[in-house]
């Protein structure tokens, strides 16, 4: 046999692309024949990734070439591979998945994510008529963004991206034909700039108007001794948005903390003549969206110390003092039912969502999205406040965990009040700032 030159899988493992070494500008296909051999072609390609190209074009012709001395062969034994029914392949998927979630190697929201796009996905194949995985082409999902064209774009992007995951499995399997499996199967989906003002920061103004109302909430709940649940809820959910508006951290990262997790620092005295002392907190964040640790400084350390000081005295007059609070305790906890486990997102998302509903009246918005404020508005809040009080970008990038290149493009618009003041500057002699709103 020559020698071999060069060679490259393609197509899955299904077939390789070649040359030999007594002309290396000659390349060939080849795969197996099903009887311990090899049958292969000559190309047209001048280069490997010709080459490539060109496979696909070969394997096709191999399995058209009915009748052919190269044609496919079952004589050895072997059954041909068949599709699996939709229904049936997602469900072995999602097991994989699940077991990967037992395992430690995917989070919650990860697994919980994958199952709500594969739900999408089902709903959307039995529309299409699509039943087993053989029907699948690299055309199926070309109308999945119109089918749920009143999704987000960030939300039509997500799920694609688990639909691609869901295809690699079912290749891996060789439950898609080679033909398909070697091509894009799913859809490019754009984002825009107000795509990405999805979760909006949320300017002073509003902030002081949410504050507010949850700070209400909790004096409302504190006249009536029988509602203690309520009040120590809300004096949860209290911590939580003051801790994660000045923290960054992600929703996920936030229900995640420990105490053992948090260190709090007396800065102290305020100033000269403010005699309160002033606390930070430097908080290890051990489990993240990019699994890769990091150490973030908070200014509300007082929220840290309040709120366990709160548990404790919670635990002690309701519940006789049933426990102490360790090290290894979440920050976030339950204990109105004395079992102290960590406060579920959807909790979370659910009593945000009730504030902001209650005071919609009131909230101006961010200026450069029409979208509502989420819970995540708090990190975004973050970011821009430290980008605006000039914090270095690659700080932000770290203590946030984002790709400097993706902070700044979803954070390049920043308040253009700054802008307009900085390019207006005040008159010689003028001390303070002025606002006067012109109305025409």
């Amino acid at each position: 046999m020559p020698k071999l030159h060069s060679k490259t899988k393609v197509l899955d493992g299904r077939g390789t692309v070649l040359c030999y070494a007594i002309d290396p500008s000659i390349w060939y296909y080849r795969e197996s024949n099903g009887k311990g051999g090899y049958r292969s072609t000559k190309l047209n390609a001048r280069n490997e990734t010709e080459a490539v190209l060109e496979a696909l074009d070969a394997y096709t012709a191999f399995r058209n070439a009915k009748g052919s001395a190269n044609q496919p062969s079952n004589s050895s034994g072997k059954k041909k591979r068949k599709g699996k029914p939709i229904p049936v392949a997602v469900e072995e998927w999602i097991k994989e998945e699940q077991a990967k979630h037992e395992a430690g190697t995917i989070g919650a929201s990860n697994m919980r994510n994958k199952r709500n796009a594969a739900k999408h996905l089902l709903e959307y194949l039995e529309k299409e008529g699509i039943t087993s995985t053989k029907e699948i082409t690299e055309t199926t999902l070309d109308d999945y963004l119109i089918y749920n064209s009143s999704k987000s774009q960030l939300t039509l992007r997500s799920e694609v991206g688990y639909f691609n995951t869901f295809y690699t499995w079912l290749k891996k399997q060789r439950l898609i034909p080679p033909d398909v499996a070697a091509l894009r199967m799913t859809p490019v989906v754009k984002v825009t700039g107000e795509d990405l003002q999805a979760n909006p920061a949320i300017n002073i103004e509003d902030w002081r108007v949410i504050w507010k109302e949850v700070k209400r909430r909790i004096d409302m709940y504190k006249q009536d001794q029988r509602l203690h649940p309520s009040v120590y809820w809300w004096q949860t959910f209290y911590a939580y948005i003051m801790i994660g508006k000045n923290s960054g951290l992600r929703p996920g990262e936030l229900r995640r903390l420990k105490w053992k997790d948090v260190t709090v620092i007396d800065a102290g005295q305020r100033s000269k003549s403010d005699t309160r002392h002033h606390y930070i907190a430097e908080i290890s964040v051990r489990r993240t969206k990019t699994g890769e640790p990091r150490q973030v400084p908070c200014k509300s350390g007082l929220r840290f110390l309040e709120l366990k000081e709160f548990q404790k005295r919670y635990i002690e007059r309701y519940y006789n003092g049933f426990r102490q609070i360790t090290k290894d305790d979440f920050v976030f906890a339950n204990y109105t039912r004395c079992e102290g486990r960590v406060v579920l997102h959807h909790q979370f998302k659910s009593a945000w969502g009730s504030v902001r509903d209650a005071v919609k009246g009131q909230l101006k918005g961010h200026w450069a999205s029409d979208h509502n404020y989420t819970i995540y508005s708090l990190r975004s809040s973050f970011v821009e406040d430290s980008l605006m009080d000039d914090v270095p970008v690659h700080l932000v990038a770290q203590m946030t965990g984002h790709d400097v290149k993706v902070l700044m493009r979803h954070y390049s618009q920043l308040d253009v009040r700054r802008k307009t003041m900085d390019l207006a500057k005040l008159p010689i002699g003028q001390t303070t700032e002025t606002r006067n709103i012109v109305d025409f």
